[in-house]
């Protein structure tokens, strides 16, 4: 990519977050926020949560997370998932229908640096026991109603939402002020042609391809976004993580109409 690409870039990305006229202690908190964590996407989602505190960030069916719960929620769960063993070494799987507890699960495994695999909700026994070994899996976070799929399969360490909602509770302790690594995030290709297969990106990019998105989608700073498509797909999880980055209120559904 071209030097003026990257400005363009830059540029395109710089507008979408940008919001006149706003209160002067806003952008210099977000930007320290954001410093520990560098460009990427937990970057992002700490100058947000630190930016608008107060804001809705994501809405679900029976629930909804300001920014500061989203963050504080996020290190708890981080927290009881380090407990057992969960780091940068981990690959978490996320089995959940959109929802708030998606979202925190993303950060949370943002924050340990984990790598983090998108599940489809429509996996039954087999499909799901392929990829956990394809994968690697070592830790799978799920829906209550998953309980009994993930438990027949062949990854012993997992934690319903249930679970999830008592580590968070019971949060006494603080993981580090940064992961050590970045958490690669891997979506899954449909496995019509045979077993699912992963796609994998870094969670620490520039702003090339989600000013690809914004170029064409107008996503502003502070916007509401219904998204319908499921988050463990591409574009389901690209609108969210922008979504986030952009300090926006998300409103997500458990269900969707394919």
């Amino acid at each position: 990519m071209s030097l003026a690409d990257k400005v363009r870039s830059s540029a395109i990305v710089a507008r979408a977050n940008t919001t006149l006229p706003e209160r002067p202690d806003r952008l210099p908190r977000a930007m320290l926020a954001a410093l520990p964590y560098g460009r990427g996407t937990l970057g992002a989602v700490a100058a947000s949560c630190h930016r608008y505190p107060e804001a809705t960030a994501v809405v679900g069916a029976d629930e909804s997370l300001t920014y500061r719960e989203l963050w504080r929620t996020s290190k708890a769960l981080a927290n009881g998932l380090a407990d057992v063993g969960v780091g940068p070494d981990s690959t978490v799987g996320i089995l959940s229908r959109n929802s708030p507890f998606f979202v925190q699960t993303v950060v949370a495994g943002l924050m340990l640096g984990a790598d983090l695999v998108f599940l489809n909700t429509g996996f039954g026994q087999g499909q799901l026991a392929e990829v956990a070994v394809a994968e690697q899996l070592s830790c799978i976070v799920h829906d209550d109603e998953a309980t009994g799929l993930v438990r027949a399969g062949p990854v012993t360490l997992n934690f319903s939402r249930s679970e999830v909602l008592d580590l968070i509770a019971k949060d006494k302790s603080s993981i580090l002020d940064r992961p050590s690594k970045s958490s690669r995030l891997v979506v899954l290709t449909s496995g019509t042609t045979g077993r699912p297969q992963g796609a994998a990106r870094s969670s620490r990019s520039g702003p090339d391809g989600i000013a690809a998105l914004l170029g064409r989608v107008p996503m502003r700073l502070r916007d509401t976004i219904v998204i319908p498509a499921p988050f463990f797909h591409a574009w389901g999880l690209a609108n969210l993580l922008i979504g986030l980055g952009l300090s926006a209120t998300v409103v997500s559904d458990p269900k969707f109409d394919p």
